[in-house]
């Protein structure tokens, strides 16, 4: 049995700071309601503006040097319940149904365990917000940060907080993780060389074992404009070609009626399956002329 720690933007659950009960009429993209009705008492309540997170990369974790960065996040949310507690379900599939209307995008999924998805802005490497929801032994918790978030940054920002050697990053590391049986498909975070790119880049990844394999290439609308890989079965392996050694895995930067598409941003989505619910990773590609 395989374990894997996740710290994906938990650092807020240092601070013990609940609503104060006023009340917000104004919708903010990238924020998603979390005080449900009918819902159980959370054993973790969490809610965090910019100038706490500010404080937490100034004090706690001792990173002042990308306190600028704090100024790109509006707030972070977070709730945490007990396995058993009743409506769990109910209140997974509220979310699920929030981000579907909404258009959000998974670039994570590890079977029921690990849920990661973003809401982009029409401006390209900007997305207004991040959901989270994970299950771990005994907890089941759902994470929301929202903002202009760049993503390039925010990437930056906590593989700083991974890095650091604070006690409380150490404890918090410690203290999160998840048992998955079998492990995820994709045995590392899938790559894609040169980026930026003018005529070609090349994508690669491993698979742990065979599943079923899609990637599509999306503009910076997240209107779908090329399929490199349609749904097909692939063995465990390390990938730069596809199985029959044919072809590189790669993008042109045409669209899939052999049109040369603008420079710009553009975003590969790489899904794999193998029975059970999909992973999803995302590669930014900067396509230059």
């Amino acid at each position: 049995m395989k374990r894997f720690r996740l710290i994906p933007l938990l650092f807020a659950f240092c601070f013990c700071i609940f609503c104060n009960g006023t009340a917000e009429t104004e919708i903010i993209r990238g924020k998603i309601e979390m005080n449900l009705p009918n819902t159980p008492t959370p054993t973790v309540e969490v809610n965090l503006d910019k100038k706490f997170f500010k404080l937490f990369i100034n004090f706690t974790v001792n990173l002042p040097e990308y306190a600028e960065y704090a100024e790109m996040i509006d707030g972070v949310f977070i709730q945490g319940y007990a396995k058993e507690s009743e409506n769990l379900t109910e209140m997974t599939h509220h979310y699920q149904n929030i981000l579907k209307t909404e258009k959000w995008e998974d670039i994570i999924r590890v079977k029921d365990k690990l849920r990661v998805s973003l809401l982009f802005a029409d401006e390209p490497g900007i997305v207004h917000g991040i959901f989270i929801s994970f299950t771990d032994k005994n907890n089941t918790s759902f994470v929301n940060i929202f903002g202009k978030l760049d993503f390039q940054k925010l990437g930056t920002l906590f593989g700083k907080l991974m890095e650091s050697d604070s006690q409380f990053w150490k404890n918090l590391k410690a203290v999160y993780e998840v048992e998955v049986k079998d492990g995820p498909i994709l045995a590392a975070l899938p790559i894609n060389y040169p980026n930026p790119f003018k005529d070609n880049t090349r994508i690669s990844f491993t698979l742990a074992r065979q599943s079923t394999v899609t990637i599509v290439i999306y503009d910076a609308t997240l209107r779908p404009v090329r399929v490199l890989v349609d749904n097909e079965v692939w063995d465990a392996g390390e990938y730069t070609h596809k199985p029959d050694g044919s072809d590189a895995i790669g993008w042109d930067g045409k669209t899939s009626g052999g049109e040369d598409l603008a420079q710009g941003i553009y975003f590969c989505r790489i899904t794999v399956a193998d029975g059970f619910e999909p992973e999803t990773a995302i590669l930014k590609l900067a396509l230059t002329r």
